[in-house]
């Protein structure tokens, strides 16, 4: 009884006027969340019959408030929700997911876990991207922005497919919805090149997530900064060790018959390897200029002798700027030390190759012709890269410069560098110094966004090299 009476000596009520003890009951109400991890409900407890009751759900970092049901039917898309209560209740409060996805200035490859199937993804993408984004592009189809007005061939996106995405500034791709279930959205693999999503919410190892799916020996999985390819056994090897949600992919199958790919989960003991990147490198190359790449599986040889320590670095530059970074990686099934080299550009132009220990720095006389999504070497035949010793003066007129594009300061770095000067775009020199070294930084941090051409004179002639500065 919710009444409280006070002792009196000679007590309450009598025969024909008897004091009222009223009981009321009291019910449970109780709330369960949607996924488990997505959020916190207070309120809940112990309430009487035909008092009020208010609950009221938190989501988590990653999730946004849905609605309430009770018993499987929706009472309320309010965050708080305000009920009388008659009877013990169950409540769930159900969560979405809100898939936010950080894209740098430039070229991103992206897909999304979250369920696009019923909702306008295209859409949502488009409203937060915004005027940061410029083209949102498939193999087949693309749309771009021009201030505000979207026009193009592309009408909708679906989790099986990845997207190629260039923005003018760093921004937030966001797709809300509840999580996407990989079995749900098989993708089909064809000959030669897939662009495939990965609609997991979670890393997992390539040869996890692939079971159920047979590759093919020298099958190669890329991103837009590693691949990895298979050597047979379930053994993937390269720069790319797992699937990260939110990137996009590209699968190139050997076979000529089409297959179908389901997604598998991680198993909960499983140790997921990162992916390696070129942070850390004596050459970082700035891949976001270039919406495509290239794959370079390759063994050094430095005079004559075949490399076998992970502490050399290859780089391949294009005009002085550095497209790809790797550290070699030992193989064991063929005890090789393999550079998975990723090479990213946008036409047929030749690269050259740069080999160094973090001490010295050689070029190779090797050139390969850049293509679109091509592939030089495998696993079982790498092509080979040749080197002469690191401690050798260089003949060649080579200058690398890097990074390039860069936010203010480009290194410049070359033998005998007599001269630099940097042109703008109205031709006008901005910046000229003579100096005899082998090294020289370039500080545009005052200068305008944009490209400008860079002279190098060295004792055996002239570089030209364009710079980009970005925001």
């Amino acid at each position: 009884s919710p009444a409280a009476i006070t002792y009196t000596e000679n007590g309450y009520g009598v025969i024909p006027d008897p004091f009222v003890l009223n009981f009321i009951s009291t019910v449970e109400i109780t709330a369960t969340v949607d996924p488990n991890t997505a959020g916190v409900v207070s309120g809940t407890g112990e309430y009487a019959i035909g008092s009020v009751c208010t609950v009221t759900a938190t989501a988590n970092t990653g999730y946004q408030f849905k609605n309430w049901s009770i018993n499987g039917v929706i009472v309320s898309s309010e965050v708080s929700y305000e009920f009388t209560v008659t009877e013990p209740v169950a409540l769930v409060a159900h969560f979405q997911y809100v898939h936010s996805q950080s894209l740098v200035s430039g070229w991103n490859w992206w897909s999304s876990y979250v369920e696009l199937n019923g909702i306008d993804g295209l859409g949502m993408l488009e409203n937060s991207l915004g005027n940061s984004c410029m083209r949102i592009q498939t193999k087949t189809n693309y749309i771009d922005n021009y201030s505000g007005y979207w026009y193009g061939n592309l009408t909708t996106i679906n989790n099986e497919q990845m997207y190629k995405i260039r923005t003018n500034s760093a921004c937030e791709a966001i797709i809300v919805g509840d999580v996407a279930m990989p079995e749900n959205h098989p993708i089909s693999i064809g000959s030669g090149w897939s662009w495939i999503g990965y609609p997991c919410n979670n890393s997992v190892a390539i040869s996890t997530a692939l079971e159920g799916f047979t590759p093919e020996v020298n099958d190669f999985i890329k991103t837009k900064t590693g691949y990895a390819s298979y050597l047979g056994s379930n053994y993937w090897y390269g720069t790319l060790n797992s699937f990260v949600p939110g990137e996009g992919y590209m699968y190139k199958s050997n076979s000529e018959n089409t297959k179908t790919l389901v997604y598998h989960g991680s198993r909960s003991s499983e140790e997921v390897l990162a992916n390696i990147t070129p942070e850390g490198n004596y050459f970082i190359p700035f891949d976001e200029v270039y919406a495509d790449n290239m794959t370079v599986t390759a063994v050094i040889e430095m005079e004559g002798e075949e490399l076998r320590s992970e502490g050399y670095e290859v780089a391949a530059f294009v005009n002085g700027e550095c497209r790809g970074s790797v550290k070699l990686i030992y193989v064991e099934p063929i005890d090789r030390y393999v550079a998975f080299l990723l090479v990213s550009g946008d036409q047929e132009e030749y690269m050259s190759f740069v080999l160094t220990d973090s001490r010295a720095v050689k070029w190779s006389n090797d050139q390969v012709l850049f293509t679109i999504d091509g592939t030089v070497g495998t696993l079982t035949e790498p092509t080979v890269l040749h080197f002469g010793p690191l401690n050798v003066d260089e003949q060649e007129n080579h200058v690398m410069v890097y990074p390039n594009p860069s936010k203010s300061v480009f290194n410049v770095e070359g033998e005998g560098i007599q001269k630099i000067e940097v042109v703008d775009g109205y031709g006008q020199v901005i910046l000229s110094k003579v100096i005899e070294n082998d090294f020289i930084q370039v500080n545009l941090s005052d200068k305008a966004i944009g490209a400008y051409l860079l002279r190098v004179v060295t004792n055996n002639g002239v570089t030209t090299t364009k710079l980009v500065k970005i925001n």
